[in-house]
């Protein structure tokens, strides 16, 4: 009689010992797939936002940003310096513009070029690129320009971005 209560115990027992054991659970995950580039320029602030426009060296004017999950290529593009009021008076200048975080400083030839990145590969991330400033003649040396503030705009422009 012995013999046959024991496996009876053991049977009963079974369901005790299955609901301690192994248990699975539902974990919902999302996700999406977005294409995103995103480009940012910054003056340098150091300047105060505007420099003396008395010589011909070469002035780090801001930093720019990139990053990106798409193969882009990125181009700059500048117009002349204008006076605040007098659109006629103008000063051109050649802008360099760094690329990557070990590249050189492409050069625009005057206020009417470009530089143009090569393509940067999905999954770009650069910070604080630097950009410069170098006026092509000593605007003091010309008598006809008015004394005043003179802007200029930087364009970048993204493309292969779809």
């Amino acid at each position: 009689m012995r013999g046959g209560l024991l496996p009876l115990a053991l049977l009963a027992a079974l369901p005790l010992w299955s609901r301690g054991g192994v248990q699975s659970g539902v974990i919902p995950l999302n996700g999406f797939i977005d294409k995103a580039v995103k480009v940012t320029a910054s003056p340098e602030e150091s300047l105060g936002y505007a420099f003396m426009l008395d010589d011909t060296d070469r002035h780090l004017i801001g930093t720019w940003s990139l990053s990106s999950n798409l193969p882009v290529v990125v181009a700059i593009t500048h117009d002349d310096l204008t006076h605040e009021t007098t659109s006629t008076a103008t000063i051109p200048y050649t802008l360099s513009a760094q690329l990557s975080e070990n590249s050189s400083y492409p050069t625009t030839e005057n206020s009417q070029g470009r530089i143009v990145s090569g393509t940067y590969t999905p999954i770009t991330i650069y910070s604080d690129m630097k950009l410069y400033a170098k006026l092509t003649s000593n605007p003091e040396a010309d008598s006809t320009l008015p004394p005043g503030y003179y802007y200029s705009t930087l364009t970048f422009t993204v493309t292969g971005a779809t």
